[in-house]
């Protein structure tokens, strides 16, 4: 919501995925009555907008080195903890902005190495593994 010429604040959903672009490189750090905040500059939906990080998020992006042009998805998750239901935020690195020699950015480039390929690799062989285990399903070279 814009209010007094205030860009909009990212609002994510339950089980919703955002997926944000730094346009900053730092984020405002600042304290208020509720504790330490981390306001990122971010484009959502083409849009600008502002980021109110959580301290978890705020770590993340700065222990995977992202700066303005690179993209990041955070997802608002539930978590049960006993009786009572709380929201978790996953993050993941999208993309990163290619960095010529004179510092400019040039385009966006997918992240290498992000061990993506590691983990389908892994639920391909957990499926193979679970369809050979079913004696009513046959596995031929790949087929059913």
């Amino acid at each position: 919501m814009k209010q007094n010429n205030q860009r909009p604040r990212v609002e994510v959903g339950l089980n919703e995925t955002a997926v944000l672009k730094l346009l900053r490189d730092k984020a405002h750090i600042g304290e208020s009555a509720h504790g330490p905040y981390y306001m990122y500059s971010v484009s959502h939906d083409g849009e600008e907008k502002v980021l109110f990080a959580t301290a978890e998020v705020h770590q993340q992006i700065l222990e995977s080195g992202l700066k303005s042009g690179d993209a990041f998805s955070i997802k608002k998750i539930a978590v049960q903890n006993g009786k009572k239901l709380n929201t978790n935020i996953e993050f993941a690195v999208v993309t990163r902005a290619e960095v010529k020699s004179n510092g400019k950015t040039n385009g966006v480039a997918s992240v290498e190495d992000d061990g993506l390929k590691d983990v389908m690799a892994k639920c391909l062989q957990d499926a193979v593994s679970i369809t050979q285990s079913v004696n009513t399903m046959p596995w031929r070279g790949g087929r059913c």
